[in-house]
């Protein structure tokens, strides 16, 4: 179970996303660091694994338009925006750039760019997928993401 005082679940963009109304001034007070410090590893790994799934997309269209993915903190781009705030409900300050990190270095991997070029071009062909997107992901990985080198 997630904190709800941190964040929220959208249910139209089906992700979390930092509570906009208070969080950063929450997390400016030590007893608001001290809750977030509290956050069990599954509550921790829920959050990690939400940013990666934020910042997945819009890093590979930067891998596929300019061959590399180069996500970085204050970008334009909105899921990356929420994945940044979901980072600072995690204890360590390079998490974002851990995780910005781990998915250029995966999306480097032959088999899952492989899996991002056949998503890519079903979702050319069909415009949407409402079902089967699954089948055309990876198997995921037990234990990914994982945590930072500061975690």
């Amino acid at each position: 179970m997630l904190p709800r005082q941190f964040l929220r679940w959208l249910m139209n963009e089906g992700c979390l996303h930092p509570d906009g109304t208070g969080y950063e001034h929450l997390l400016a007070h030590p007893e608001g660091r001290a809750q977030i410090e509290a956050f069990t590893t599954s509550q921790q790994r829920e959050i990690r694994a939400q940013m990666v799934g934020l910042m997945a997309g819009p890093a590979a269209e930067q891998r596929f338009t300019d061959g590399e993915a180069r996500l970085c903190r204050g970008s334009a781009l909105h899921e990356v925006r929420k994945a940044e705030g979901l980072s600072w409900l995690l204890p360590g300050r390079d998490d974002f750039e851990h995780a910005a990190e781990l998915i250029a270095l995966t999306l480097r991997r032959a088999e899952v760019w492989a899996a991002v070029e056949r998503l890519a071009d079903t979702l050319e062909r069909a415009g949407t997928l409402a079902h089967g997107i699954r089948a055309l992901l990876p198997a995921a990985l037990p234990g990914w993401p994982p945590r930072g080198a500061s975690a």
